[in-house]
C-alpha cells in the first residue's frame, strides 16, 4: 500500500498577514529561547525575567535591524 504524497505548500504561509504572524511568532520562540537559556545560566530568580527581556529584546533588535 502506498502513501499519499504530503503536500508541503500547506505550511507555506497563504497570505502576506499569515507570513507576518509566522515571522513574529519565530522572532518571539528565539526570544524565549534566549531568555530562558540566560537564566538558566545565571541561575536567575523569576523576578529577573522583566529586566532580562528587556535586555534580550533590545539584543535581538539591533542583531536583526
Amino acid at each position: 500500500m502506498e502513501l499519499p504524497a504530503i503536500d508541503e505548500s500547506d505550511d507555506e504561509p497563504q497570505s502576506r498577514l499569515e507570513a507576518e504572524a509566522d515571522s513574529e511568532s519565530a522572532r518571539m520562540n528565539l526570544l524565549l529561547d534566549r531568555i530562558q537559556a540566560r537564566m538558566l545560566r545565571k541561575d536567575a530568580d523569576p523576578e529577573d525575567f522583566d529586566e532580562i527581556w528587556d535586555e534580550e529584546r533590545e539584543r535581538l533588535r539591533i542583531e536583526r535591524g
